[in-house]
């Protein structure tokens, strides 16, 4: 598993699932259980504490320009900007927060109930235009 690649920054999670979990164990037991389901793991981006809150760069203090441009574009969905503040803050506090691309519709479910089984909580998929929140059922 790799912790907080910074290749992996993005100014907004576009198509993919995002969700804090509470400790290491509970992480790796998410990423084996999503390589289990076919998940690949090019498609899993995980982060842990202040380097990942650096890596997702929720305020686009530390990749230049175009990532200040697009949060100025993000700051209008105040959806968007509440979600990452809440990732940042669980980043800050240690925890891990996942990021995992969704390729196929039936992929969804799928990672909402594997993440669901091992306690991940603010469970939302970034659509475009949209936050979609996965609330355990």
């Amino acid at each position: 598993m790799i912790v907080n690649n910074p290749d992996s920054f993005t100014t907004y999670p576009n198509g993919r699932i995002c969700a804090i979990l509470s400790s290491g164990i509970a992480a790796e037991d998410v990423l084996n259980a999503l390589l289990e389901s076919s998940i690949v793991q090019e498609d899993i981006e995980v982060y842990c504490g202040r380097k990942g809150a650096i890596v997702m760069d929720v305020d686009a203090d530390h990749h230049g320009l175009l990532a200040k441009i697009a949060k100025v574009f993000r700051a209008y969905g105040d959806m968007e900007n509440k979600s990452m503040q809440k990732y940042e803050a669980a980043l800050e506090k240690g925890e891990y927060v996942f990021a995992i691309l969704v390729k196929k519709d039936e992929e969804k479910e799928t990672i909402r109930r594997i993440l669901t089984k091992h306690e991940a909580r603010e469970i939302e998929y970034f659509g475009t235009w949209v936050v979609e929140s996965l609330k355990t059922v």
